[in-house]
């Protein structure tokens, strides 16, 4: 069975602990290896994650296999360096919700740079969302009000 970490979340009330790991450990090291291509992702969120479960019989056990996918790259950057730009034309890429604060700060100071290290803090909303099943910064959508909770140093 393969689905999106997204719709996951929505369909599982919990998951354990050690599956939430398994989950986040392999989103890591797909994180990893695209940094280490020199690829940023810029829209990581559970939406853009498959799960892809197989389960076998194994001497009348039942044995879970689990495989992430990272998907959707259509706002990543190839061979971004150290210092890739979020926009050409000073947009922000990605889900406000899993967006770093670099990043959103870029529509409105058009000099910030956005390094690998906002990938690391869309990771970061996502291992939180897989947690706690809560959206990070529940019930804020808007970049403006985001900015100002962060700016307050209120988390998600």
């Amino acid at each position: 069975m393969e689905t999106s970490l997204g719709d996951m979340l929505k369909e599982k009330k919990s998951m354990s602990f050690i599956f939430s790991f398994d989950i986040i450990y392999q989103i890591a090291k797909g994180m990893c290896y695209l940094h280490d291509m020199q690829i940023a992702h810029r829209d990581l969120k559970p939406e853009n994650i498959l799960v892809n479960i197989i389960k076998d019989k194994v001497l009348n056990n039942v044995v879970q296999h689990t495989t992430i996918k990272l998907i959707d790259f259509g706002m990543s950057k190839v061979n971004v360096g150290r210092h890739p730009k979020v926009s050409e034309n000073n947009n922000a890429y990605g889900s406000i919700q899993y967006m770093a604060p670099e990043a959103l700060r870029n529509t409105f100071e058009s000099t910030k740079m956005c390094l690998y290290e906002a990938d690391v803090f869309s990771f970061a909303m996502v291992c939180s969302k897989i947690l706690s099943k809560k959206d990070p910064f529940d019930g804020v959508f808007l970049k403006r009000d985001i900015l100002e909770r962060i700016q307050k140093g209120k988390r998600p």
